[in-house]
């Protein structure tokens, strides 16, 4: 067990080296990519777009409110940071039971975990809309218990720290 912990720790802190060094600002376009794709596919005239004011990233959510042109923003951290905990859990997986099981489950962990982000951003360009506005601040500080329970749920399908 204490080696485990070890090996998670090593792995929790390798991913946060490589997300600052750069991973979080991939991420974020990829993100933005993905949001915009959904936007243009619907006909939608707002985009996301990766902002740095005062070397702090966010997200701009541009659209359209009563005819004039409004912009959303929303920093990197509450929406991004959870990421971290989902990667390095991953790439534990990938060493207690190898690659070909860690990137079964990864692939629909991240894919879930991804929608839910794609989705706030999408919320972010209708941000004027009640509906849209509320589940904006449902999910807002919630990234981290999303990947909570994604990794709870993995783990219970693979048990790693040994049987629940």
């Amino acid at each position: 067990m204490p080696k485990k912990a070890l090996i998670l720790l090593s792995c929790v802190l390798a991913t946060i080296v490589i997300w600052f060094i750069g991973l979080e600002v991939v991420y974020a376009h990829i993100l933005a990519f993905i949001s915009n794709v959904l936007l243009g596919i619907s006909g939608s005239e707002a985009h996301i777009a990766i902002e740095q004011q005062d070397g702090i990233h966010s997200f701009a959510a541009h659209t359209l409110y009563d005819g004039r042109e409004a912009r959303f923003g929303q920093q990197f951290h509450t929406l991004l940071y959870p990421t971290i905990m989902m990667l390095a859990w991953h790439g534990f997986t990938a060493i207690i039971h190898g690659w070909k099981q860690s990137l079964s489950s990864a692939k629909w962990n991240m894919g879930l975990f991804v929608a839910t982000q794609v989705l706030f951003l999408l919320l972010l360009t209708n941000y004027m809309s009640d509906l849209a506005n509320f589940f904006y601040y449902l999910l807002h500080d919630g990234f981290y218990v999303v990947a909570l329970v994604l990794i709870i749920i993995d783990h219970l399908r693979n048990p790693v720290f040994g049987r629940m």
